[in-house]
């Protein structure tokens, strides 16, 4: 027979360590929720809010103000994080989903992409919502896919339909065996694909999605791979190449993909950094050091222009500096270019 549950119950301190965080957690909630006796409903919601507000902290702290082993304490909030994603779905999700957002964009300020797009976007760990949550209705809601809309990613659930629609195209790349990006030699691997793919599907735009997808990866991998130390030249002058060469072909196959992307994507998310929080200290100088270097190498930030693709012009194609250093110095230059062709113009129509 189930006993009720005196006031007292919930009177209790939650003790989550950063060595064992996840068996913490999981013992605090079968001492205090998964318990046989009879718990109001508000008891309930004061227990388990006590309990994710303390296990929030904790996976904030690991991954943002714990200097040990870094990887493995990654792998312990990983862990801890799917759990309580979990729960917050059954218990209620309403905390987690004003917290999530947070632990996204300091992230993303910090250059974790790995954890980003492996764990929360891989692991579905976003807001909870209709797919994984009874206590919501809305299945068509767009708001928990647009969560996942940064550097280049997407919600799992809209990547699987896009997988089924291009089924043929993916198929077709598939058996032709196209080669790894590999970042000892990715311009190189990058070409062979391009000629393999054009000799199949020359005409087939989502035919070079894959590659292209690739190619984002690779210059990710080779300009921010490691947040903390300091990019080596070859790293860069590999990463150089192989944007201008996918330019060059984005403009060809898949403009719009590429602005979106080298505008408010990927690369201009890691070179920038999140629009609302200003880097301070050290993580300051870091990426002034990184713009200083990527500027100095004249990477091609730039948007497809009209002249460049076969596409119909709109407002998307129009060219836009990415802002790496100082963009009034980029103006001035195009503004006095522009002038010199100007004059050269009125001369030759003089004559």
């Amino acid at each position: 027979m189930s006993l009720k549950l005196p006031e007292e119950f919930e009177q209790f301190d939650v003790q989550i360590s950063l060595e064992n965080p996840l068996e913490n957690y999981e013992k605090i909630l079968q001492d205090k929720l998964k318990v046989d006796a009879i718990m109001s409903n508000d008891m309930m919601a004061r227990i388990w809010k006590k309990i994710s507000t303390t296990a929030q902290e904790t996976v904030w702290q690991i991954l943002f103000e714990n200097n040990s082993n870094e990887e493995q304490m990654e792998k312990a909030a990983a862990r801890l994080l799917k759990n309580l994603k979990d729960d917050s779905c059954f218990y209620g999700p309403w905390s987690y989903n004003d917290w999530i957002p947070k632990v996204r964009d300091e992230l993303l300020r910090r250059h974790m992409f790995e954890f980003w797009k492996n764990i929360i976007v891989g692991q579905e760990l976003g807001p909870a919502w209709a797919r994984d949550c009874d206590l919501f209705e809305d299945s068509n809601d767009p708001e928990p896919a647009n969560f996942y809309e940064f550097n280049g990613c997407k919600a799992p659930w809209l990547k699987d339909k896009e997988s089924e629609g291009n089924k043929v195209s993916t198929t077709s790349t598939n058996a032709i065996q196209l080669k790894p990006i590999s970042l000892e030699t990715p311009l190189e691997d990058y070409k062979c694909n391009m000629d393999i793919q054009s000799a199949t599907t020359p005409e087939d735009p989502n035919a070079y999605n894959t590659i292209f997808a690739n190619v984002r990866d690779t210059i990710w991998h080779l300009l921010f791979k490691d947040s903390k130390d300091f990019i080596d030249n070859e790293s860069y002058e590999k990463a150089a190449s192989l944007l201008r060469q996918y330019k060059k072909d984005a403009c060809l196959y898949s403009p719009h993909d590429y602005n979106e992307w080298i505008t408010k994507g990927a690369l201009a998310y890691a070179v920038e950094g999140p629009v609302t929080s200003a880097p301070t200290g050290k993580c300051r100088k870091e990426k002034t050091d990184k713009l200083r270097k990527i500027s100095s190498l004249k990477l091609p930030l730039e948007t497809c222009k009209d002249s460049d693709s076969k596409f119909d012009s709109n407002s998307s194609t129009n060219t836009t500096v990415l802002d790496i250093s100082n963009k009034n110095e980029i103006h001035k230059k195009q503004d006095s270019e522009s002038n010199s062709n100007s004059k050269t113009n009125k001369t030759v129509t003089e004559s």
